[in-house]
C-alpha cells in the first residue's frame, strides 16, 4: 500500500473549475490542502 493511501489522504490534480466543483461535491465536509505553483511563470 502506498504511503498516501495508508494515512487516508489521496493525491489528485485539478485541471479546471469542473474538476473542483466535482471535489467539493465528493468531499464534502473534509478539509483539503491544495498546493498551488507558478510554473509557467518560474519555467520550472
Amino acid at each position: 500500500m502506498s504511503p498516501i493511501i495508508a494515512e487516508g489522504t489521496r493525491l489528485v490534480s485539478i485541471n479546471d473549475e469542473n474538476e473542483q466543483f466535482w471535489l467539493d461535491a465528493v468531499y464534502r465536509n473534509t478539509l483539503f490542502w491544495i498546493g498551488l505553483n507558478d510554473v509557467e511563470k518560474e519555467r520550472l
